[in-house]
């Protein structure tokens, strides 16, 4: 099993004490002699901070490993920024917004940054399509795919999972802010992260991320977030500062932090099986498709969804890719005679607007499941996205009565049993797993720093539709 390594430096303190920038470097140091590289996710307000007060000598030790940009606390924060947008005017806005941040953490360290990652539940979904646009991984988002849910692919990004909304989830561990310096808790603390290691080695996980720490929280334990950024405001440090009595750890304190993160790294590096990576192995690990669709794994998918009546989701295909495959296979059938033993992989996103749920026919002729596949495909191959609505013979179908009549008819021609119709109902409008991503998402509109009423319907919808494209991602070396 993989473990990658994280710490999060979002906190920005104003207050005028040199451990909070050297804990950084401290920190790069311990994991510099463990002969480990982590990754540093920097919000890019502090990464100009630290530029600011001049550490080019903590910029150059934290810069001997990896720095990936983590979001933003400032005002608008990117629920705010989506709120009222269209799919692909959030995507301009994000890219814009993500562009001059990972901008500045370039310039700050001199190196490129490796990607972007979600600060909590501080959600957009049209981010998955900024960083596939920039070939990158996202880091921390809520979607992830059966049966692991471990590194996916969402929107076509490589994705590696946060607290996806399933049980047992194992693909994250930590944050040890709060034990490290004190060494009994520290010690359960470990005993717990071993525990989970061995229920990842047995389930089969592949990889296991691991958030260390946030390093200015060793020294000044009570982040600030809340008073500088209140009710979606960004707020002068004058307007608040003198509410706020500052909690800094005693130099013991952190002496004791340090030595168990030591102890907790030199831990995660000689655990039996496991093997310490980078962002930027996993992307090359992780970062191809497969050349084929196969029609085993087309007519495997077909039978579950024909079984359960629903949008499944499983390896190796995302949804989209199996409707696209079916109705790609159905035509070349109708040239040919025979469904073909792979297609091409295809390139596809999920639908733009919400799907209809109810068709507006009972059931499809042998030829009009044919002129709808070859509709479904002519839509995809014109922009990239699958059709929210198809119609055929002049009735209106949803996308997900769609995927179900093609997956009958699929598995029916596959049988060698050609139905005198294919029959269509009512079909979810998308997986079963979209409904609690959509909760969770939702959660932000509750946080003490965004403002009050915020809108979240855009940011569940989108949040939903990025469901049809989930699957787990490739390794290298597997599939076709």
């Amino acid at each position: 099993m993989d473990v990658l390594l994280v710490l999060g430096c979002q906190d920005v303190f104003p207050y005028d004490d040199p451990a909070l920038d050297e804990c950084l470097g401290w920190l790069a140091d311990i994991l510099g002699e463990e002969g480990l590289v982590a990754t540093y996710l920097f919000q890019a307000e502090r990464a100009e901070q630290l530029a600011a007060h001049g550490r080019w000598d903590v910029i150059r030790k934290v810069a001997r490993h990896e720095v990936g940009l983590h979001g933003r606390d400032r005002h608008p924060v990117h629920p705010e920024t989506i709120e009222t947008l269209d799919w692909e005017a959030g995507v301009e806005a994000l890219a814009r917004i993500e562009g001059e941040e990972l901008a500045t953490l370039g310039r700050v360290f001199d190196r490129p940054p490796v990607g972007s990652s979600q600060h909590g539940p501080y959600s957009a979904p049209q981010l998955y399509e900024v960083v596939r646009r920039r070939a990158e991984p996202y880091l921390f988002g809520f979607p992830a795919a059966p049966p692991l849910y471990s590194v996916s692919r969402c929107w076509g990004a490589l994705a590696i999972p946060f607290a996806t909304p399933v049980p047992d989830f194992l693909g994250f561990a930590g944050v040890y802010d709060r034990v490290l310096h004190d060494d009994e808790a520290f010690a359960d603390a470990l005993a717990r992260l071993g525990e989970h290691v061995a229920r990842c080695l047995a389930g089969g996980q592949p990889l296991l991320s691991v958030f260390l720490c946030h390093p200015e929280r060793l020294v000044y334990p009570e982040p600030v977030t809340r008073w500088r950024y209140a009710d979606g405001q960004n707020c002068p440090d004058h307007t608040w500062q003198h509410l706020v009595t500052p909690v800094c750890r005693s130099r013991d304190e952190i002496g004791r932090a340090l030595a168990n993160f030591r102890q907790l790294v030199r831990a995660l590096r000689g655990y039996p099986d496991v093997v310490p990576i980078t962002v930027a192995e996993l992307a090359r690990r992780y970062g191809h498709e497969p050349a084929w669709v196969r029609r085993s794994n087309l007519l495997e998918a077909a039978e579950r969804a024909a079984q359960k009546r629903e949008i499944v989701l499983g390896p190796p295909l995302s949804p989209a890719e199996a409707v696209v495959g079916w109705a790609q296979s159905l035509v070349q059938w109708q040239e040919s005679g025979e469904l073909p033993e792979r297609l091409p992989h295809p390139t596809v996103l999920g639908p733009p607007a919400a799907p209809s749920a109810c068709p507006a026919r009972e059931a499809l002729a042998p030829a009009e499941v044919i002129t709808l596949g070859k509709a479904l495909a002519r839509e995809v191959n014109a922009s990239g996205h699958l059709p929210a609505d198809l119609t055929v013979g002049g009735a209106r179908l949803g996308l997900g009565s769609a995927y179900g009549a093609l997956a009958q008819a699929y598995r029916d021609v596959a049988r060698g049993q050609v139905r005198a119709a294919t029959g269509l109902s009512a079909y979810p409008r998308y997986p079963a797993l979209a409904a609690p991503l959509a909760r969770l998402a939702r959660s932000v509109e509750e946080l003490p720093t965004v403002r009050p009423g915020l809108g979240t319907d855009r940011l569940a919808l989108y949040t939903r539709l990025l469901t049809w494209t989930l699957k787990p991602a490739a390794r290298m070396g597997d599939g076709g």
